[in-house]
């Protein structure tokens, strides 16, 4: 039997229920139950249903929740417009900005830390870190770290399948391969003022 679908504001009272029992007190002609306005809209076989056999919580969205689309694999942000029957308008302009209820669960915090760096870089007209010749960067290590210089946009890959780059460290002199991952944009090239 497949479990009740309950919103929050219904799992928390059905959770109470359990703690303490049915609302109810005892008048002249017996017992009488109060109606609990956060359960009304339950039919008396749904709410037995939630208490004895479990209920799953229907995710509530809202104006400036982050979600994950499962059917295109994208991850938005419910704009000002929020969420109606049609499904939960998001600013996500590349692909579609409605998403459909049944379709999207709310994005972990990976999935909106991975959004947020996208949307960074394409602000930038970048794919994540997309580096080029004459980017100014910061490498941050105590024995080859600094200012640097992208000496070349042809990446290769280490060990571990993270792209590498060449960059010339104007504080040793050197060239150094490091990880792209691990550098921060000080000024992109179209950006630099001394070329």
């Amino acid at each position: 039997m497949a479990k009740v679908k309950l919103t929050q504001k219904q799992a928390d009272e059905i959770e109470r229920i359990k703690r303490i029992g049915f609302p109810g007190h005892w008048k002249e002609d017996g017992w009488f139950i109060e109606r609990d306005e956060k359960i009304n809209d339950l039919s008396f076989h749904q709410l037995t249903n939630a208490v004895f056999n479990g209920y799953e919580v229907e995710p509530e969205f809202k104006s400036g929740d982050w979600v994950f689309n499962k059917k295109n694999n994208r991850t938005a942000k419910i704009n000002l417009f929020g969420v109606d029957e049609v499904g939960a308008r998001v600013d996500d302009f590349e692909f579609n900005n409605i998403y459909q209820l049944d379709e999207i669960r709310h994005a972990t915090p990976q999935e909106i830390a991975e959004e947020k760096e996208r949307r960074w870089w394409a602000k930038h007209n970048r794919d994540v870190l997309g580096f080029k010749e004459n980017d100014i960067v910061k490498y941050d290590c105590t024995s080859w770290g600094g200012v640097c210089r992208v000496i070349s946009n042809q990446y290769s890959m280490d060990a571990f399948g993270k792209r590498l780059i060449e960059l010339y460290n104007w504080t040793s002199g050197r060239i150094i391969t490091v990880r792209a991952e691990s550098l921060e944009v000080i000024c992109f090239a179209e950006d630099r003022q001394d070329a």
